[in-house]
């Protein structure tokens, strides 16, 4: 099937388009769109998540797709949580979820829409929950809808990450740093089990602002540096190059230096949870691209750190990225790689959201169906085969029966009847069938011969007498369409306001008595009728 990958970042939108077959990914085509050249183009001061949507439908074509789209839900829509569940059963885990979440959130769970990837980790099991707002939810939904772009799946960024870890056997405490270009997130884990994950504001942006204050140019004029010349240096490299080159560098720290502040604080505060020290870190993102990054974070936090490749072992050209693009589209592949390989990513197009295209089931190639297909078949073949001298048998064991139940003495069928059984069957089943509906009636003709309403009488009473919380009724004999009934009651004047009512049934005096002193009210009742 074909699948189209959007990675909708700050600084561009990268579409890379593959068709899946199985495990296989064989790339079609991929492409850029630069928002700051969009936003010179039409004068926008900042570009919205409604004009990005609105480009990506442009990009489409400004008709509906016609294969499957692979769509992240902005960062600053998504928190995440990480929870532990001391059982190993999934569905049992998945039912404890919302219980866990309700104690790590701020705010009622009424409120949230979230997916999550679970996973069993010895005697327990692991779940990392991606959670975003309903209401914002709901509006980037409607968004999605108005400008025809509702995706396949609708992720996060750090759920493809957490699908890459988890596929690769990477050991050890380690850390994935995605320096973007307005922000840039870490993703802590061990093995691959995520343990936290952080974002800061230091990123590409200000690389760019501080060359355009420090060198007078034009912002447009800064990215292209960037780009082409921006490096940076660690205190050793400092002697080994000129003036400028040291001044330029000089600026690189002093921008950088809140991040590696920050990188500092997450790690410690790795340890505190982990008990163990980060080892490794592996960076992506656009601003990864900087010479000599690597080096300069691997001096200055004491620990390696190393570019983060994600697309394997095999031919660059088979995915069709081109050295230099390979970390720009790294996000949009592990997106693609997601749904080729397991764990697949966790969606937020679920339950009232779910748009089940009708062709979502996975397509096989010819020969794999056709071998079902013949099995099937068969299967059907065999199963109607079955079924006809299975009948055949039954229906031979069932004669044999009945013929001998007609024989039954209380039947009453004599011998001439029996033999037009075979020959005319409904002809028997009418006179069984009329003998049934007599000896129904008789039996309901016994049934209301027999008939006797033991409760008439309080039924009577309670027709003229309102429901009352403060008389009791103490007790109630039948005996030969005579009913003995006593009331008791907490106040004589609920008592007396009864009596009067009970009045009503036009009961001889001896028949009906009133003790003020108890508080009581004895009736004797005859329900036989005349």
């Amino acid at each position: 099937m074909k699948v189209l990958a959007i990675d909708l970042g700050s600084y561009s939108i990268k579409f890379y388009e593959a068709s899946l077959d199985r495990k296989k990914i064989s790339y079609l085509h991929k492409h850029e769109i630069i928002l700051d050249k969009i936003r010179q183009e039409v004068n926008l001061e900042e570009d919205t998540l409604q004009t990005q949507l609105e480009l990506i439908y442009n990009y489409l074509g400004k008709k509906e797709y016609d294969g499957k789209i692979i769509l992240n839900l902005p960062n600053n829509f998504v928190s995440t949580r990480f929870i532990s569940i001391p059982i190993t059963n999934r569905k049992k885990a998945e039912a404890m979820i919302p219980f866990q979440l309700d104690e790590n959130i701020p705010y009622s769970l009424s409120k949230t829409h979230y997916t999550k990837n679970i996973r069993k980790v010895g005697k327990s099991t692991l779940a990392t929950v991606y959670i975003t707002n309903k209401d914002n939810f709901n509006q980037y939904f409607e968004m999605l809808e108005q400008e025809k772009v509702m995706p396949w799946i609708l992720s996060s960024e750090m759920a493809s990450y957490e699908s890459f870890i988890q596929r690769n056997a990477i050991t050890g405490q380690n850390c994935i740093l995605d320096l973007g270009h307005k922000t840039s997130k870490a993703y802590l884990f061990i093995g691959n089990n995520f343990v936290s994950n952080h974002f800061t504001s230091v990123a590409g942006k200000l690389v760019d602002e501080a060359i355009s204050q420090n060198y007078q140019i034009s912002m447009d004029e800064a990215i292209i540096y960037k780009h082409e010349n921006c490096f940076m240096l660690t205190e050793p490299q400092y002697d080994q190059v000129e003036k400028e080159q040291q001044e330029f560098a000089f600026l690189m720290k002093q921008t950088f230096w809140p991040l590696v502040l920050k990188i500092k604080q997450w790690m410690i505060g790795f340890k505190a949870i982990t008990g163990k020290p980060v080892e490794r870190i592996f960076i992506t993102g656009g601003t990864s691209k900087i010479k000599n990054i690597d080096n300069f974070l691997s001096f200055y936090l004491s620990v390696d750190v190393i570019p983060l490749k994600t697309y394997g072992k095999e031919n660059e050209m088979k995915f069709g990225i081109e050295e230099e693009n390979k970390i720009a589209y790294s996000l949009p592949y592990l997106m693609l790689d997601a749904q080729a390989n397991k764990p697949a990513l966790p969606n937020f197009l679920v339950g009232v959201y779910s748009s089940e295209p009708q062709d979502r089931i996975s397509m096989y190639n010819m020969a794999f169906l056709a071998t079902r297909t013949t099995i099937l078949f068969l299967v059907i073949a065999l199963t109607f085969f079955l079924e006809r001298f299975t009948i055949a048998k039954e229906e031979k064991r069932l004669d044999k029966k009945l013929i001998s139940m007609l024989k039954t003495p209380a039947l009453n069928i004599n011998a001439t009847q029996r033999r037009a059984y075979k020959r005319n069957p409904g002809a028997i089943l009418k006179l069984i069938q009329k003998r049934n509906l007599q000896t129904e009636k008789d039996i309901n003709n016994l049934k209301a011969a027999t008939k006797i309403d033991p409760i008439k009488a309080l039924a009577n009473i309670s027709q003229i007498v309102d429901p009352n919380m403060e008389i009791d009724l103490v007790s109630y004999e039948y005996d030969n369409h005579v009913s003995k009934i006593q009331f008791r009651g907490k106040k004589a004047k609920k008592v007396k306001e009864l009596y009067k009512d009970l009045k009503v049934l036009g009961l001889e005096e001896e028949n009906i008595k009133f003790n003020l002193a108890k508080k009581e009210i004895n009736l004797r009742i005859n329900t036989k009728e005349d």
